[in-house]
């Protein structure tokens, strides 16, 4: 029995077995000879290798359990995920045979899942859509790849459901037979979107739109015809910058251009189309870019954008009523006091004359046997009187004229040079040799001699009153034609403001000019002479600039 000792390193190589072998072998020995010191340490070498054997196989095992767990784990998720996905799953063999089915796909027909095993697919296809599964399955045969068709299939109850089948081809990796896998989608709920949202599309008022990237409407509501009065037809596939107003465009493009560039939406944007016809329509987009395209939504604002520019309109004019509020009343105001200033004005004036034929009418009384001193204070009360009528006169006359009616005038033919010369010499006699006369002509015509007298006084009066004093006041008398007169009358000093000359012949306008309004007046001087002139159908224009003086151009005709 030599030969049972076995070095370490053969050891190491024997199995499992082959130790149990050399363990009984070793425990044989051991009882027909006796205990024997190398057998023993040999016996308890023997025993730790299989300690250290079991040890190992019951981590195997505990490894084992523990994959077969995890793989177990793996199946159900698997199982879970293909029997309640969304979609149906199908493995049908090369004869269109159901190998394998998910339970969704058992729900779309309505019968257990086993009870489909092993049955064909075609029948579920309804009848007209039969052909399209024979081809669908063909060309998946055929091309290889993914293959995806529409089609409608019937459930045990006869409900026709709309499906999309999508469709790979391979060889069953243990047989090598021929194998279809079908993912079938019900579009029950896509369609009843799509219809609903068609509804939504068809039924709106407001103008709803697809464009493509390159500007081309490629999808339309009915509501174009309605707010663009093109029907969808004419619209399709047309530019829309075609129908946007030329003002617009050009803004528009830069709107486009930017949402097809960076993404994104845009709200409220304002421009017009041209309708059909010609007419204008406001329109206020909202637009957004998907995958490109452009899904534009477009409200008919017209009537807003109307009502808001008659808004606009009537407060622009209630801002002028404002404005002309606020000048009428600083005018009345104005008015107010330049009446105030005339009523004084015209009491001193009225006094001067009454008192003087007051106290002539005294001393009269007082000396009724002189006949020299009765003449001469009689005179005095006359010239008295005689100067209260006159301006009594011209306050009735102006106020005849500011109401808006003309100076009823009798005519009579006179030559009007000589009028204006002996106007003229009278005048010297008060302020001096102040004046020139100039006149080519003896111009005679058809006129009123005292009311044309009180024209050329008042304008040289004025000239007197306001012109420099060192300066002489020019009068011209000429016939720019054979059936008119012009008469001037030009004084140098301070110029009349632009201002100040619209309103120069109105009823108690007097300058501004602090040093000119010293001088005593009532303001109805050039009020009067323009009722005179436009009452002989003529009429009266100012001029007034330090190089050419201040010049009253009067035109008359010379038939009346």
């Amino acid at each position: 029995m030599e030969n049972i000792g076995i070095d370490p390193v053969s050891r190491r190589r024997m199995s499992k077995s082959e130790l149990a072998v050399r363990l009984n072998a070793l425990r044989t020995f051991t009882g027909s000879n006796g205990p024997n010191d190398s057998h023993e340490v040999e016996l308890k070498t023997v025993l730790h290798e299989l300690e250290v054997y079991q040890i190992e196989l019951e981590m195997q095992v505990r490894e084992l359990s523990e994959s077969r767990a995890e793989l177990e784990e793996s199946h159900n998720r698997y199982a879970n995920l293909y029997d309640f996905a969304p979609v149906g799953y199908v493995t049908l063999n090369e004869h269109g045979i159901i190998q394998e089915v998910n339970l969704t796909a058992a729900g779309m027909f309505g019968v257990e899942r086993q009870w489909l095993i092993e049955r064909s697919f075609a029948p579920w296809v309804i009848g007209p859509d039969q052909p399209v599964f024979r081809t669908h399955m063909k060309r998946c045969r055929d091309e290889g790849g993914s293959i995806t068709s529409t089609l409608q299939i019937q459930n045990r109850v006869k409900q026709v459901i709309a499906v999309e089948l999508s469709t790979i081809c391979f060889a069953d990796p243990s047989t090598g037979n021929v194998q279809f896998r079908t993912t079938i989608t019900d579009l029950s709920e896509r369609r009843k979107a799509e219809t609903e949202l068609n509804l939504f599309f068809n039924i709106s008022t407001d103008f709803l739109c697809l464009v493509s990237m390159d500007g081309r409407f490629t999808r339309v509501n009915p509501a174009c015809e309605k707010i663009l009065g093109y029907t969808s037809s004419e619209l399709l596939n047309r530019v829309c910058l075609d129908f946007i107003h030329p003002d617009d465009r050009e803004s528009s493009i830069v709107i486009l251009k930017h949402l097809g560039r960076e993404g994104g939406a845009i709200e409220d944007y304002q421009n017009r189309y041209i309708k059909n016809g010609g007419s204008v329509v406001h329109l206020s987009w909202n637009v957004m870019t998907f995958e490109g395209t452009f899904y534009c939504i477009a409200r008919d604002v017209t009537e807003q954008v109307k009502a808001k520019e008659e808004s606009l309109r009537r407060r622009q004019q209630l801002e002028k009523v404002e404005s002309f509020l606020r000048e009428t009343v600083a005018k009345l105001e104005s008015e107010r006091v330049l009446r105030e200033q005339f009523v004084s004005t015209l009491t001193h004036d009225l006094r001067t004359p009454l008192s003087s034929a007051k106290m002539s009418a005294e001393l009269l009384a007082r000396q009724p046997d002189d006949p020299n001193r009765i003449q001469m204070l009689a005179g005095l009360i006359i010239k008295g009187v005689v100067r209260i009528d006159h301006m009594i006169q011209d306050l009735l006359d102006a106020n005849l004229i500011r109401a808006g009616e003309k100076l009823q005038l009798k005519f009579t033919e006179f030559n009007l040079t000589f009028l204006v010369r002996n106007t003229l010499d009278d005048l010297t006699v008060v302020h001096g040799k102040r004046f020139i006369f100039k006149s080519t002509t003896q111009l005679r015509g058809r006129w009123n001699k005292h009311q044309l007298r009180r024209v050329i006084e008042n304008l040289t009066n004025n000239a007197v009153k306001y012109g420099d004093p060192d300066k002489p006041i020019t009068v011209s008398l000429t016939a720019p034609t054979k059936d008119t007169v012009l008469m001037t009358v030009q004084n140098f000093g301070t110029p009349i403001s632009k201002d100040e000359q619209l309103n120069l012949f109105e009823q108690y306008r007097r300058s501004s000019d602090p040093e000119k309004n010293r001088k005593k007046g009532w303001g109805l001087g050039l009020t009067l002479v323009k009722g005179i002139v436009e009452a002989h159908q003529g009429e009266i224009q100012v001029t007034s600039d330090a190089a050419g003086g201040t010049v009253f151009s009067v035109t008359l005709s010379r038939k009346l």
